[in-house]
């Protein structure tokens, strides 16, 4: 076992005398030892003074290995010796020592030669860089560091090159987005004369189990090759299709001590997908001639000689089919028996038939028995020498490609016989798994479940027994290690709030928790259900953990476009950048600032073009919520999920309508441009765009369907561009009326106006308009509470000022109407006023009345018309 991802120790120079239980209380001071023996020999029984140590904890084991190490450790008497401790190494499993000892037998035996490509090792080891890391297998003999980084330099920034093996480098890119661009450029593509291949590092190791070999269900089978068809063409051939694990060619010695193929091979894809695509795209068709120089030199013979086979062979088809293990193979043989035995007769008459036509053959049915004769013994293809290697080559599939088997033959989950098993390590295999759970009885298989994006382990899988006892058995061995810990009262804690869930874990050395150990942590087994079932569960786990979330962290996820994503290798690198340094700083915020939260229906849009307008911005939000369930109506989009439909969170603004925004009601609340306070912009007559914008939008149904619309949407931009022009279009038809009807400075204003605004529409029309660094980036908006509190405060306060204000002019107009309603004192002689200075009086006071009572009269009027 390897010290990354290992907690057992290997102990030598142990007295001879040292029992079990003496080495267990030895090193038990450190901490809880899962097991301990001493290696004795199988046939004296006597102690070989060496043993293993496995910790329940990795930390435990890292800190024996330095405190154990030349630590005097004591026997029987006074046998005291001091030990050596280090990490315990992988030992081949009883399989592989099997294929391994099978494959020396059949070479001796047989004597036969195969002609095979070295395989690729990948270390199971996780490397950090090894999202940005490809991997460049193929390389010609000879080639150097300074050669390969100046093939790969023209794709991107590089960091190290670093030469593994004769044939194989790591290049090391700056950013995971130059790595993905430089794949399609590399692989299968000639360098040096040499068909090179190109691939993640990250996908090799996820490729490969925990034992550092890749699944065999990626092998397949190629027949009815020409007998002098060499590896490299294969290579050539099946490259384009993915990366290559390796090529086997079987071969045999001819009369004349020349080598010759058998007519079939293997090739072994790194991944299942490509050996599909594989199967796809050749069967039926010819194998590729390598014509290269190199190819030449490898493959023997001249380049005249290399296009003459290449030209006889060019109407021969192959059949390429996935290569079974042997007892899938015998199964296959067996089920065709039948029918086999049905059709004896017919075949009779066709070998009939075949021999007639053999002793009527042709001229060039001789020439092709010369050629025969050249080539070695029994060339022709027997499906039981294709069996002879197929075991040579795998040996008996114990674990292999029959769990594929068992698996499409899995038990009904209603049976009871399949298990979920949950807190799995991330760096746990599917044979880690295994080993555990057979302990209780025979499996039909064990899986671990894996993200198909990250192409990493979720943290659990499956197991499925053969028997109902031997289930039972697993089932009631949890709940017991539930019972321990007391995780197993979880729906007693929905009834009751107050009471708080246990943070305990059971001790993976204790009798019970030790059968479910795995790599230091207690697994947790439960009766697996239907798909159906597991989302319903889910959805409802989601809704109750979401209720529980009040600041809606769980969205900050939303909208985030990640590297190793689909989405992510269509994003230049900036833009990739970009995106994830956004996420990075919002996360941030939000675990330093408890008073910031992420709202529902509040959308931030940044890249925005400074083009767009908020009327532009609106008209986007309208249209994507429309386009989104189109879309869905398709089988374009995912729709909504139920948890997502049933939330009924609606904005302030539509709760509330005075606080927010008159007109008429639609999905959107609020659009809003942020611009800027020195620049002014000549059209519009507001401060320029800053590049980004909000949109509030009425509930949190319509705000998700809005992001993933628009959110890294190519065909956003080219919409609001054709929004800009109609509505520059109505701007000049509205500033042409203004200036007919305007006059003096006014109409030299509009004139002005309606200038920047053709400026711009001819601009717009022209595709002249600057474009955004990128696609949008929409994203829930995050809010403080505290800011948003102060600006209900705010607003409050200027409702309140705005309604003093209406009542005080209320209350003016009335006391004036009074005024005016109150008779003037006029002089008693005659009617006339006593003297000028009255009159004059009386002068003022009707202008003030008529002033007052033609300003009542336009109030009126503007009442009455609205």
């Amino acid at each position: 076992m390897s010290k990354e991802g290992s907690s057992t120790l290997f102990i030598s120079n142990l007295p001879f005398s040292l029992t079990n239980e003496s080495l267990l209380t030895a090193f038990s001071d450190v901490g809880p030892v899962k097991s301990a023996f001493v290696v004795a020999d199988h046939e004296t029984k006597e102690s070989k003074g060496v043993g293993y140590v496995t910790y329940a904890m990795r930390e435990d084991a890292v800190a024996a290995s330095t405190e154990m190490n030349g630590k005097l450790i004591t026997g029987e008497g006074n046998d005291k010796r001091k030990c050596r401790v280090e990490w315990a190494r992988q030992r081949a499993t009883l399989k592989e020592r099997k294929e391994q000892a099978k494959d020396n037998e059949l070479s001796n035996v047989l004597g036969e030669k195969t002609q095979k490509q070295r395989t690729r090792k990948v270390s199971t080891a996780k490397d950090p860089d090894a999202i940005r890391t490809v991997v460049l297998s193929g390389l010609p003999t000879g080639v150097t560091q300074k050669e390969i980084y100046k093939k790969v330099r023209k794709i991107g920034n590089v960091e190290s090159v670093d030469l593994k093996d004769d044939d194989i480098a790591h290049v090391k890119f700056e950013t995971p987005s130059i790595a993905n661009k430089a794949l399609p450029k590399l692989h299968a593509h000639i360098f040096k004369g040499k068909t090179i291949s190109a691939v993640l590092l990250k996908r090799l190791e996820t490729a490969v189990s925990g034992k550092g070999k890749v699944s065999r269900r990626s092998r397949l089978i190629v027949r009815n090759l020409n007998f002098n068809i060499t590896r490299d063409d294969l290579k050539a051939t099946f490259i384009p299709f993915g990366d290559i694990h390796s090529i086997t060619l079987p071969t045999i010695e001819a009369k004349d001590g020349s080598l010759h193929n058998k007519g079939y091979g293997f090739v072994w894809y790194t991944f299942y997908h490509d050996a599909q695509k594989a199967i796809d795209g050749m069967n039926g068709k010819s194998v590729k001639i390598a014509t290269s120089e190199a190819d030449v030199a490898a493959a023997g013979g001249t380049k005249k000689q290399r296009k003459k086979i290449a030209k006889d062979i060019e109407s021969r088809p192959v059949a390429v089919d996935w290569a079974l293990s042997k007892d899938q193979w015998e199964n296959e043989q067996k089920a065709e028996e039948k029918d086999e035995k049905a059709g004896e007769k017919d075949d009779e008459k066709m070998e009939d038939a075949s021999d007639k036509s053999d002793e009527s053959g042709s001229e060039d049915e001789e020439e092709e028995e010369e050629n025969e004769d050249q080539s070695p013994e029994n060339s022709e293809i027997d499906d039981d020498e294709i069996m002879e290697e197929l075991e040579n080559e795998s040996g008996t599939e114990e674990s292999g490609d029959e769990d594929d088997e068992e698996e499409a033959k899995a038990p009904p989950l209603e049976d009871g016989l399949t298990l979920f098993v949950r807190n799995i390590p991330f760096e746990a295999t599917q044979e880690d798994l295994y080993d555990v759970f057979r302990k209780f009885g025979k499996l039909r298989y064990a899986r671990v479940t894996m993200d198909y994006e990250t192409e990493r382990s979720r943290g659990n899988g499956f197991v499925a027994f053969w028997n109902m006892k031997d289930a039972q058995e697993c089932l009631k061995t949890a709940e017991i290690v539930r019972a321990t810990t007391g995780t197993n009262q979880q729906d007693s804690m929905k009834q009751n709030p107050f009471q708080t869930s246990s943070i305990l874990t059971a001790d993976p050395t204790s009798k019970s928790a030790q059968r479910l150990t795995l790599q230091g942590r207690v697994l947790d087994v439960i009766k697996a259900v239907s798909r159906d079932e597991a989302v319903e569960k889910k959805e409802e786990g989601d809704k109750i953990k979401h209720k529980k979330d009040k600041r809606n962290v769980y969205l900050i996820r939303e909208g985030v476009i990640f590297p190793n994503s689909p989405a992510g290798s269509t994003l230049s690198e900036a833009d990739q950048e970009r995106r994830m340094k956004s996420f990075n700083a919002r996360r941030k915020l939000l675990e330093s600032n408890p008073s910031l939260y992420i709202s529902k229906t509040r959308l931030s849009i940044r890249q925005i073009p400074l083009f767009v307008t908020d009327r532009v911005l609106k008209r986007l939000a309208l249209h994507a919520v429309k386009e989104f369930e189109v879309e869905v109506s398709r089988g374009e989009r995912e729709a909504l999920s139920r948890e997502e439909l049933e939330d009924m969170t609606e904005s302030e603004g539509v709760k509330d309508p005075k606080k927010g925004y008159k007109g008429r009601p639609t999905a959107v609340v609020q659009s809003k441009i942020v611009r800027q306070t020195d620049r002014v912009d000549s059209v519009t007559g507001l401060g320029r765009s800053r590049g980004y914008g909000f949109l509030e939008m009425s509930n949190h149904k319509n705000a998700l369907r809005v992001l993933r619309y628009a959110n890294n949407n190519n065909e956003v931009t080219n919409l609001m561009k054709i929004w800009l022009v109609e509505e520059l279009e109505q701007a000049q038809k509205r500033h042409t009326e203004a200036i007919a009807t305007a006059k003096g400075e006014k109409k030299d204003e509009e004139r002005a106006k309606l200038k920047s605004v053709q400026e711009r529409l001819e601009k717009a029309k022209g595709d002249q308009l600057k474009e955004s660094r990128g696609t949008l980036m929409v994203e829930f908006s995050i809010e403080n509470v505290q800011v948003i509190k102060r600006r209900a405060e705010k607003a409050e306060a200027i409702r309140n000022r705005a309604l003093k204000r209406k009542a005080a002019e209320e209350d003016e107009s009335e006391e004036e109407e009074e005024e005016e309603e109150k008779p003037q004192k006029k002089s008693k002689k005659d009617g006339k006023p006593a003297n000028k200075k009255e009159d004059e009086n009386d002068t003022e006071k009707s202008k003030l009345g008529n002033v007052i009572g033609r300003k009542r009269k336009e109030r009126k009027k503007r009442k009455g018309g609205a």
